[in-house]
């Protein structure tokens, strides 16, 4: 599945700012969208969007930190710059641990800011292949059956062929088409690389991980 093409998605409430950072922006080749607030780009940005956001601390409403906790709740995963001219050593140290991508302290340079939203867009752009190939393998693992499921959390396991035969109560030939036929459904070279797989698969992908509970 190809990315979209990312946005930058500038949240400032001061509008001189806002057409500041957007004609810059467009002059770096990328695609912006501007809002006034946190609530505006609630109330109208839904579904997976793909890129950076890079708002102001000082927002009227809903402040900078509020808005990336707001985002995160209704499951939105774009990384987050968060700019002002007013942050606190405290207060910066405090969105960076809970999650915050970056902070740039005003007056920044041309050449700070395209650096951290270019690694933003860097950090988004392996998220969002990351989260397809979860979904991918989850799509995989789903095709498998009860027995062969079985089968993978035995190898997976490190069980020998005999245990393996003896827990399925089949013969050793219907194990080794077994692990072909798991293979196959999941598209995969080997059980090592399988097991690789299926230990990058994070909650809540819940299915990658049912086989091997």
């Amino acid at each position: 599945m190809e990315q979209p093409a990312p946005t930058v998605y500038v949240v400032d409430d001061d509008l001189q700012a806002r057409d500041s950072l957007q004609a810059l922006l467009i002059s770096l080749g990328l695609d912006v969208r501007t809002f006034a607030s946190a609530e505006q780009f609630l109330s109208e940005v839904s579904g997976e969007c793909h890129g950076c956001v890079l708002a102001d601390f000082r927002l009227t409403g809903m402040n900078g930190l509020q808005f990336y906790e707001a985002l995160r709740a209704g499951g939105q995963q774009l990384p987050v710059i968060l700019v002002s001219a007013y942050f606190s050593v405290r207060i910066a140290i405090t969105a960076l641990d809970q999650g915050v991508f970056c902070v740039l302290e005003k007056p920044f340079t041309q050449e700070e800011l395209e650096q951290a939203v270019r690694r933003a867009l860097e950090a988004e752009r392996v998220s969002f292949s990351r989260r397809v190939y979860h979904r991918d393998l989850e799509h995989r693992l789903g095709s498998l059956d009860d027995r062969q499921r079985m089968a993978l959390r035995l190898i997976i396991s490190g069980q020998p062929t005999k245990a393996i035969e003896r827990h399925l109560g089949v013969s050793r030939r219907t194990v080794e088409r077994t692990r072909a036929t798991i293979l196959r459904k999941t598209n995969t070279a080997s059980f090592v690389e399988l097991a690789a797989a299926l230990a990058q698969v994070q909650p809540p992908i819940g299915s990658c991980a049912s086989p091997v509970k």
